[in-house]
């Protein structure tokens, strides 16, 4: 039987603050063991029509359409950082009758928002760990009694799952290494999103191989090392050095938008989880967020003639990484969000996205990563500055 974690001062929180009855997105973690599931964060899906209070669970389904439960999923999906995951729909506060009887309509739903989770992720087959099925969780209340699941499949029947109620927060931390990156992305006019991912997928396939390493370990651990054996006393944060592999693809020397530079990679990690797995987490979260950025630029070039574009370079998009206001700080290891920007948007588009999708204000201090970003360039290749090697 599948086994669902779910953080005890998360119910808390979303019982007090949150709107007596509504539909949302369970977010969290894929369990080192492929019968397990934590959820660590939940997000309401926000109504089309704002002035709109369902009555009922019935009433909260009929408003929910297909096409926006999809669009939220993958917007959702793209703030978060590597190795953190929409696992599917939760209903609070509903008599647990109402859930049995829409089962089949929530499962339908939270199907819809796992294939949706899979098309924002770019290559979760790189993810050894990596399970298609989700969850359709019910909180009638906080406490484990008042909770019950159904794991949702993309084709297997709804079954139950035994749920839990624990203290999660702890057990995070986030493991953020930098990785150097030379790129050509097609400027397709139809179709750009498939053309960009099928770019960075084989140009990048390198990183399949790539190690990462502590930046300050004395050598080299095994692969299968808990990252909790090699944080820092009292850090909230692990550190990695990015080891390119010896053989490498050549790159692409044909025209187009050349993406060039280095990209921070961050990960949210369970300080149970090892090496490797950060490592793969990692991977995912430089394709992500690459993919997305690079849709963004073509955008902003898409009223420029491709033959016009000069060889200066052009600022890469920024991710900015941000944690859910908790005072007058985030509390350790608390769950970092991220969000892209382009040229012309500043930090309130930042909270404004957040609002809209998470429910929260971004703080004011969200890190861009500016200084560990590198630019875009447009036009024939640029010299490829050197880049370490892997001797280990």
């Amino acid at each position: 039987m599948k086994n669902l974690k779910v953080d005890e001062s998360e119910l808390h929180r979303v019982f007090a603050s949150a709107p007596s009855l509504h539909v949302g997105l369970a977010i969290g973690k894929i369990g080192p063991k492929p019968s397990e599931f934590a959820v660590h964060h939940l997000i309401p899906i926000p109504q089309e029509e704002t002035d709109h209070c369902p009555s009922s669970l019935t009433d909260a389904l009929q408003n929910i359409r297909h096409p926006w439960v999809r669009e939220v999923t993958k917007q959702v999906q793209q703030m978060l950082c590597g190795g953190m995951y929409v696992l599917g729909l939760y209903i609070i506060g509903c008599p647990r009758a109402q859930f049995q009887e829409h089962q089949d309509q929530i499962v339908g739903l939270a199907r819809i928002a796992l294939a949706a989770r899979r098309q924002a992720l770019v290559r979760p087959e790189w993810l050894a760990r990596w399970c298609e099925e989700g969850v359709a969780l019910h909180a009638a209340g906080p406490h484990r009694t008042q909770l019950q699941a159904r794991i949702a499949g993309p084709s297997r029947a709804p079954r139950p799952c035994d749920v839990q109620v624990q203290r999660l927060a702890g057990q995070l931390l986030t493991v953020r290494t930098v990785v150097p990156i030379h790129v050509a992305v097609p400027h397709a006019r139809q179709d750009p999103g498939d053309a960009v991912l099928a770019a960075l997928a084989r140009e990048l396939a390198w990183l399949q191989s790539a190690r990462f390493l502590p930046t300050d370990a004395n050598q080299a651990p095994q692969g299968r090392e808990t990252l909790h054996r090699l944080l820092p006393s009292s850090a909230r944060a692990l550190k990695l050095d990015f080891l390119r592999p010896l053989t490498r693809r050549a790159e692409d020397t044909s025209s187009g938008l050349i993406l060039s530079g280095e990209v921070a990679a961050h990960a949210v990690m369970c300080t149970g989880e090892t090496l490797d797995d950060a490592a793969e987490a990692l991977r995912v979260d430089v394709l992500t967020t690459l993919h997305a950025r690079a849709l963004l630029l073509l955008d902003a070039l898409a009223d420029t003639p491709a033959d016009s574009w000069s060889a200066r370079p052009h600022a890469l998009p920024r991710r900015v990484v941000f944690h859910r206001p908790a005072g007058s700080s985030p509390p350790p290891r608390a769950l970092p969000f991220c969000d892209h920007l382009a040229a012309d948007e500043t930090a309130a588009c930042v909270a404004e996205h957040a609002a809209q999708l998470l429910g929260f204000d971004a703080p004011a201090e969200a890190d861009d990563g500016s200084e560990e970003e590198g630019p875009a360039w447009v036009g024939e290749v640029a010299q490829q500055p050197a880049a370490r090697e892997s001797t280990r």
